[in-house]
């Protein structure tokens, strides 16, 4: 069969940079007390780096708990064998106290049609609830394998565990009971969650999502909702529609031709919740818009980002210019991290337009970073990026952004008040949403070795590595 678009490739990254977009603090350290003896389980994220390995080879996915001070386990924390084997990019979170991991592995594929051929992620086949204080595995729960997970969700008490089950005709939510593992509900969706939270202090669940167009990949998924559900029985509270927001990725032009003369257009808004759980925030991949919805009531509202710079419609009116050109595409994502007391978003955009019959070939690009002031729109500070932004980690007066561009991997520190560059680094990939209280970590892999490295946060530069056989994943902590 055909590949399904010559652009594959570039959906395939931009899938694994929204599945990254993890936004957690950064706490500043010195060199000399970057590590902190194992306390579990009265502090469970001061034992050590969690990472995930699979091998080359096929072999067995394993959890560790490393002392990032030696490369070893801790004494008595032998790796945990989760899986015969399992396909890369292994769906996990870890609870909000880090008590407890959820690691949902799959040694098949699931597939589904996706814009005149297929698309294939690993199959969600077993659901592996961690005690991380005891370091052992509480459940094994078989999820049957029809279909793929993410996102997935611990409420703040550890006691409950949702995830979003995406199948071939249906979209569902399970909500699990972590300490007996009892599958408590499970309710079907209008949507394909992209993003599922606990709201804090209450018990509700929300979603939010496109709704998958009649031809993935072909036609244009349906403006996106926001759902609300309860937290215990999965029953409906509220559905929001945002009619004004785009969300998702489709043809646009020659759609009957072969694959080599269609256009593509790939859209990724940034959601995120705000800190005290009364908000959720939805800024527009295709224009200079934040949308605000309630999740009390589902009320919701919208307004221009200002100045109105409009830098991406700009862009994306440029294109239409080159509505002829054969085998383009277009790509606008948005991701975000918002302040503490929610009042500041901070907000990276990367645009791309290529064009070619192999779809490889870069007519335009352009990535922006901008202090939005939430409540009303005004833009505080803006500057340019360099590349792709994976994610940004937010620890009151810098900025952690880390990404990938033309060069390869690379991490920044700005100042989150100007977004000024304090520093840059390249050839890691950064993970501080990894990282433990008072660690800043990178992993790099080749030829089925990877090496992970402890950074020193005021630089970037190394502070010591060491070796692993396979690939790594390392674990986003809250």
């Amino acid at each position: 069969m055909r590949s399904p678009m010559p652009t594959v490739g570039v959906l395939v990254l931009c899938l694994f940079l929204a599945a990254c977009s993890a936004i957690q603090p950064l706490a500043p350290v010195s060199p000399t007390d970057r590590v902190a003896a194992p306390n579990v389980p009265g502090d469970p994220l001061a034992g050590g780096v969690l990472l995930l390995q699979y091998l080359s080879d096929g072999g067995p996915l394993t959890l560790h708990r490393i002392d990032p001070a030696t490369g070893e386990p801790y004494d008595g924390y032998a790796p945990i064998q989760l899986a015969p084997r399992s396909l890369l990019s292994v769906p996990h979170v870890v609870s909000p106290s880090g008590r407890y991991i959820a690691v949902v592995a799959g040694q098949r594929q699931s597939c589904e049609p996706y814009a005149g051929g297929g698309a294939c992620r690993a199959a969600a086949e077993t659901l592996y609830l961690i005690d991380a204080a005891s370091w052992t595995i509480l459940h094994s729960i078989d999820l049957e394998g029809n279909g793929w997970t993410k996102p997935l969700a611990f409420d703040a008490s550890d006691t409950r565990f949702a995830m979003a089950l995406h199948m071939r005709d249906t979209e569902r939510i399970l909500l699990f009971d972590v300490p007996s593992g009892s599958r408590l509900a499970e309710a079907p969706v209008t949507i394909r969650p992209s993003f599922l939270s606990f709201v804090p202090g209450a018990s509700v669940l929300v979603a939010y999502g496109p709704q998958l167009g009649s031809e993935p990949g072909i036609t244009q998924p349906e403006p996106p909702r926001v759902v609300a559900l309860d937290g215990e029985t999965l029953r409906p509270k509220w559905e929001r529609i945002l009619p004004d927001v785009i969300d998702g990725d489709w043809c646009t032009a020659n759609c009957t031709a072969s694959h080599e003369e269609r256009q593509f257009a790939y859209l990724r808004p940034a959601v995120i919740m705000a800190p005290d759980g009364s908000k959720l925030y939805v800024i527009h991949a295709e224009s200079d818009r934040l949308s605000t919805v309630s999740l009390s009531d589902g009320a919701a509202h919208s307004l221009t980002i200002r100045p109105v710079l409009s830098w991406v419609e700009t862009l994306l009116a440029l294109t239409a210019k080159t509505a002829s050109a054969k085998g383009a595409m277009e790509l606008a994502t948005r991701t975000a991290t918002i302040a503490p007391d929610g009042s500041q978003l901070y907000v990276a955009t990367h645009y791309d337009r290529m064009a070619g019959v192999t779809g490889s070939t870069t007519e335009l690009r352009r990535s922006h970073l901008q202090r939005i002031e939430s409540n009303t729109g005004q833009i505080a500070a803006e500057a340019e990026l360099a590349g792709d932004v994976m994610a940004l980690t937010l620890d009151g007066t810098r900025l952690l952004l880390y990404g990938w561009s033309e060069q390869g991997a690379w991490a920044e520190l700005r100042t989150a008040a100007d977004l000024a560059v304090e520093t840059r680094a390249s050839g890691w990939l950064v993970s501080a949403s990894a990282s433990p209280r008072s660690l800043l970590l990178a992993s790099r892999s080749a030829r089925g070795q990877s090496e992970v490295a402890v950074l020193d946060p005021a630089t970037l530069s190394p502070i010591h590595t060491w070796q692993l056989d396979g690939y790594v994943q390392l674990l986003e902590l809250p």
